[in-house]
């Protein structure tokens, strides 16, 4: 095991993608995906170095210009159906030895502060015999399979506060040191840490949908900032205009 915290950010982007037709390159808020990803890990304290892995010489153009390291991925690796532990394996194996954050542009609601508690969080847990880390959301939710419950009764509902929790994986933050990875082809490891983000945090842009609520929690909440009818780039040029 690596004793050094060094962290780096591994960005995997395509060129092309299935459901959401050039999902990576897509405005959130006036900012690409892969844009705004790329601010959010240069924003953290914790990550030392950030990798953009693509088939894409756009995308790692883009990444480039946002200072990040462009690495070009085999094409084949960029397939819809390619084995996506191939894909992993492949990515690992040309990602930089040490610990390494797979941080996917599909989770654009986590913020910095969130991304680097989770990794001090994960150097601690390896201490305790962890191997990995991976977010994860907690569902309180009436859930069913086969056509029976599975985690409450039919002859006792309960409150939806008292139910057996479910968790979710997120793969917003998937922390695992490179050797584990390459080992198992996998960016979890055998022994995760499952560490809890929100649900505003949780959201994963896997159709337009995803796109248009993240879209407008974003709006909603910039609004929220700033005063009635006014954007938030107008109010900080004010404020600029005001500094002595």
């Amino acid at each position: 095991m690596i004793h050094d915290e060094t962290m780096t950010a591994v960005v995997p982007v395509k060129g092309q993608s299935e459901r959401v037709k050039n999902k990576n390159l897509r405005l959130l808020n006036g900012e690409s995906l892969l844009a705004r990803k790329i601010r959010m890990l240069r924003n953290c304290t914790r990550i030392n170095r950030i990798v953009v892995n693509s088939d894409s010489d756009e995308m790692l153009r883009v990444g480039s210009d946002l200072g990040a390291e462009p690495l070009k991925r085999d094409p084949h690796f960029a397939l819809g159906t390619t084995p996506m532990n191939d894909v992993i394996h492949h990515v690992m194996e040309n990602s930089p030895f040490g610990h390494i954050y797979w941080a996917q542009v599909t989770s654009p609601l986590l913020t910095p502060e969130t991304i680097d508690r989770a990794i001090a969080e994960y150097f601690a847990k390896l201490k305790e015999g962890y191997d990995s880390l991976a977010s994860v959301q907690r569902l309180l939710m009436y859930l069913w399979k086969d056509g029976k419950p599975l985690n409450y009764t039919l002859d006792r509902h309960p409150n939806s506060q008292t139910l057996e929790p479910y968790f979710c994986m997120t793969f917003g933050i998937l922390l695992i040191e490179r050797e584990a990875a390459l080992k198992r082809r996998y960016y979890i490891g055998e022994r995760p840490y499952l560490f809890e983000v929100t649900p505003i945090e949780a959201i994963d842009i896997d159709t337009e949908y995803d796109l248009v609520m993240a879209d407008l929690y974003l709006r909603m909440r910039d609004a929220k900032s700033t005063e009635p009818g006014r954007g938030a780039d107008a109010a900080e040029t004010d404020t600029q205009k005001a500094a002595p």
